[in-house]
């Protein structure tokens, strides 16, 4: 039986974990189709190492010349979420000449030997695959309707009779299938539709989907075979229950190949970044460090090939490239997917360490979840800035501590590790520069804007927190800071008709501290705020604050 599986440049760094993963456990396999986006074995990191070491025979084709001779003339209804390489899967019949494939998702874990498939009597089935859980919608409710009694499998995971497949044309039937209508699943909703009455199952074990946990009963972890890691931008992260497997699997990776990084500096690059070259010397400079830079490209459109081409013999330098523009959260969160650093640090595209030894005089012998020294702005010191820190990567992996993926509010990461630890380390050391600060609002209605914003990130912060088991009172502390610089920037000092917008957002803030206020005792409730000092903020006790705004609210 040989292997197959399709995923973007983007998903090489997954990729070469994955296949560590599934031939140290499988050692008996030897071919391994990749439809990716080259020809060539050595545009994919590391892989001629496993190739050596397992004597695996990789086969890899770039799938955009497939995808041009079959399906670029052929009407394909799919959404942007998805990419051609989601396609592969329905073309295997005609890109492999074995009769018998095992096709796996790119997200697909395999962590348990897994060849009693080898042996699996394919009968007169195109396809033998794990039952279809969870993904109520459209497509399920339309397969459903018109093949009712059906058996409908999950995709990620599928034995592939591909002699009979090619005996009964059934690529013509794949294609012709996805010109129906607009599929949200379009390539998975093709193949039951097509496959439908040849389709057979598998045991759970093969293809556990992470995010439908309670379709499976009692089985245990230790029983799975392939967890597949579905339903999520940022799989490993936010997989939570299984993100320590996937990541014990990276570590053994990295070890295996002897690669190791003190610092992942993890750099968002956008339409307006301007002095990248800067950056990128800055980190040239540091001594003493085993540094890679992430290079996260925001759909900038920029050509910085020739300042790449400057440091590459300086620099371990890795570009990802987004397909559309996301805010700031999902930009690093991509960057902390990547990372293999010790510790990450976060940088705007247009800023710079501040000197040669910005980073080697951060230490942390004893181990620090967080090490900051100064960030530099027109001459002003500041250490609350979520850039120029350095983040112990094992710390945010087991909270569970991720950037809003749809706010470019950083301060909010910030608050959430501080919710989560008090191993920190301060040296008073200059480190950072902030070189082009993003302009602050000016109209009342980009306020209002950005006040309503303020309040969503808050609330995504409290879920965060609340998933964590952080202190409940740290918790009302950091939403009771929340609620004062709100009240004092945003309603004490604007005309009436804007404080009136305001306050439909601030309320659902009020109600949370409202509601859980009583487990703070008296004298607690009594202390000044002392948190944040800024002109326009005075000391105050939440008694006095609380007091203060009930007749704002209601």
């Amino acid at each position: 039986m040989v292997i197959a599986l399709s995923v973007t440049k983007n998903w090489y760094h997954f990729l070469t974990v994955n296949l560590y993963s599934l031939l140290s456990t499988n050692k008996w396999i030897k071919k391994i189709y990749l439809f990716v986006e080259t020809n060539d074995i050595k545009d994919i990191k590391y892989l001629d190492k496993l190739a050596d070491y397992y004597k695996v025979t990789f086969v890899v084709q770039d799938f955009n010349q497939i995808y041009d001779k079959y399906l670029s003339e052929n009407k394909i209804n799919y959404s942007d979420f998805y990419t051609k390489f989601t396609f592969c899967r329905l073309l295997l019949p005609d890109l492999i000449s074995e009769d018998k494939v095992l096709y796996l998702d790119g997200d697909a874990l395999v962590v348990k030997d897994i060849k009693k498939l080898s042996s699996v009597d394919m009968g007169d089935n195109y396809i033998i695959g794990c039952k279809n859980y969870g993904e109520d919608g459209e497509d399920k409710e339309y397969f459903l309707t018109n093949y009712k009694d059906s058996k409908m499998i999950n995709a990620g995971v599928m034995l592939m009779n591909l002699k009979k497949m090619r005996e009964d044309n059934l690529i013509d039937k794949f294609i012709s299938t996805l010109q129906i209508k607009h599929f949200v699943f379009p390539d998975e909703t093709a193949i039951n539709i097509a496959c439908n009455g040849k389709i057979d199952y598998l045991e759970d074990h093969y293809n556990y989907l992470s995010c439908f946990k309670g379709y499976y009963g009692d089985l245990e972890l230790k029983d799975i075979s392939i967890i597949h890691y579905f339903g999520d931008k940022s799989n490993w992260v936010k997989g939570k229950e299984y993100n320590h497997i996937w990541y014990k699997k990276e570590k053994e990776f990295y070890d295996f190949m002897n690669i190791k990084y003190d610092i992942s500096i993890i750099v968002e690059v956008n339409k307006n970044t301007k002095n990248i070259h800067k950056l990128l010397a800055s980190i040239g400079l540091q001594k003493d460090l085993n540094i890679e830079v992430l290079l996260i490209d925001n759909n900038s459109n920029l050509d910085y090939s020739k300042v790449l081409e400057l440091f590459k013999d300086k620099l371990t330098i890795n570009t990802i490239k987004l397909d559309k523009e996301y805010k700031t959260g999902y930009v690093f969160n991509r960057g902390i997917d990547y990372s293999i650093g010790k510790y990450v640090m976060f940088m705007n595209g247009n800023d710079s360490l501040y000197n040669y030894r910005s980073l080697r005089k951060l230490r942390y012998d004893n181990d620090p979840d967080i090490v900051f020294g100064n960030t530099i702005y027109n001459e002003n010191k500041e250490n609350d800035s979520v850039l120029g820190k350095l983040y112990k990567r094992d710390f945010l992996i087991n909270h569970y501590i991720v950037f809003n993926e749809y706010s470019n509010n950083l301060l909010l990461f910030n608050i959430l590790c501080s919710l989560c630890t008090t191993n920190t380390s301060y040296i008073d050391l200059d480190v950072y520069c902030i070189l082009d600060k993003e302009k602050e609002p000016t109209s009342i209605e980009e306020l209002i804007e950005n006040n309503k914003k303020y309040n969503e990130d808050m609330e995504w912060l409290i879920k965060e927190a609340n998933k964590n088991n952080c202190d409940k009172k740290s918790i009302l502390n950091v939403i009771y800071v929340a609620l004062v610089v709100d009240y004092y920037f945003y309603l004490d000092i604007y005309n009436k008709e804007f404080k009136n917008e305001v306050l439909k957002n601030y309320k659902e803030l009020y109600k949370y501290y409202d509601s859980n206020k009583n487990i703070l005792s008296e004298d607690e409730k009594g202390n000044l705020y002392r948190i944040i000092t800024r002109n326009y903020i005075p000391v105050i006790s939440f008694n006095t604050f609380l007091d203060l705004i009930k007749g704002e609210l209601w």
